[in-house]
């Protein structure tokens, strides 16, 4: 099934929602792989988005620190999210707790404009609740979105980057990042 936005014309800023919600949909009409691992609740898989944002995480720290008889777990990183689309995005928030990790910072940051092609960072903070429940494969990373129309939530997929090599890292972000402290 393949979905086509019919018409010539690009949606105005008051449609800019409804022209998010068909791509949503349109992305949604794809086929999605299946995540490995477990999702809570509050926490979907891997959703359908269209490419709106493009995510890259080229610094991130891990550490381990035993307080009292149990150790603490955590990763940070730095997101640079990229606009890549036609018209200028309102980020309200980015990121998401999951089956093993507590997202530390906040979900509501900015809001920030985004202009297309221009690269907004952001600080993700996370601790690892329990090594073995971390999700295994992708794991896409909410934007959470406001246009005149409401606010919405866009997955996308964030690459981590070697910093010695400088290359793309093989694994998951999320599964790389707890081999390190796990």
């Amino acid at each position: 099934m393949t979905c086509e936005m019919s018409g010539g014309r690009r949606p105005g800023v008051r449609r800019t929602a409804y022209g998010l919600a068909f791509m949503l949909i349109c992305g949604m009409c794809s086929t999605a792989p299946v995540s490995a691992g477990t999702s809570t609740p509050d926490s979907p898989p891997n959703p359908a988005s269209p490419v709106l944002f493009t995510l890259e995480a080229r610094s991130s720290a891990s550490h381990s620190n035993l307080r009292g008889n149990w150790i603490r777990r955590t990763f940070d990183l730095k997101v640079q999210v990229r606009g890549e689309g036609s018209e200028a995005t309102t980020i309200i928030g980015i990121g998401r707790s999951g089956a093993g990790l507590k997202l530390l910072t906040p979900v509501a940051r900015g809001p920030y404009v985004l202009q297309p092609g221009k690269i907004v960072t952001f600080k993700l903070a996370y601790e690892i609740t329990k090594c073995g429940d971390v999700q295994t494969g992708e794991w896409s990373v909410p934007i959470h979105v406001r246009s005149d129309d409401g606010d919405t939530i866009v997955y996308s997929r964030l690459q981590l980057f070697n910093v010695g090599t400088r290359g793309p890292v093989a694994l998951p972000w999320q599964t790389a990042l707890t081999n390190q402290v796990c």
